[in-house]
């Protein structure tokens, strides 16, 4: 868990189609290693294996709403085609898809189905947290929020 980005992620000519969730790379993932970030309070670095060589670095921000033991060795789901970004000197390689009310006092991880293996793409699955199904908001200004 460095600042040198894993070489995943391969820079692409801009696209103007429009944004949707289908444009996503979501991919079920295992939390095989999770530690609070070493210069950052509200952040975890977690390592994913999502099916490929190496595993991917997340800079996540749910350290308020998450407890650390609840982390590690869990089921995610992972937004995989994000270009990289660095978060307090630690490359984060993805995005762990979490959920929340609006007011953002609860917030939960997405869970893949029971059944889904690692690398798979739950694309025609309902994505659910311990309250239901997650339904989906709009796409404000091409941000995901």
């Amino acid at each position: 868990m460095d600042a040198k980005g894993g070489g995943k992620y391969k820079p692409q000519k801009a696209d103007n189609r429009k944004i949707t969730m289908a444009r996503l790379d979501i991919r079920v993932g295992k939390i095989v290693k999770a530690e609070k970030h070493p210069k950052a309070d509200a952040l975890y670095v977690e390592e994913i294996n999502v099916g490929e060589d190496q595993l991917y670095t997340v800079v996540s921000g749910l350290v308020n709403y998450i407890p650390l033991v609840e982390m590690k060795n869990r089921m995610v789901c992972v937004v995989c085609n994000l270009k990289p970004a660095t978060m307090r000197e630690i490359v984060s390689e993805g995005m762990v898809l979490a959920a929340s009310i609006s007011d953002r006092s609860k917030v939960e991880l997405v869970e893949p189905p029971e059944f889904a293996k690692i690398e798979s793409m739950p694309k025609y699955l309902p994505f659910t947290t311990s309250s239901g199904v997650c339904k989906v908001s709009p796409i404000i200004s091409g941000k995901i929020q």
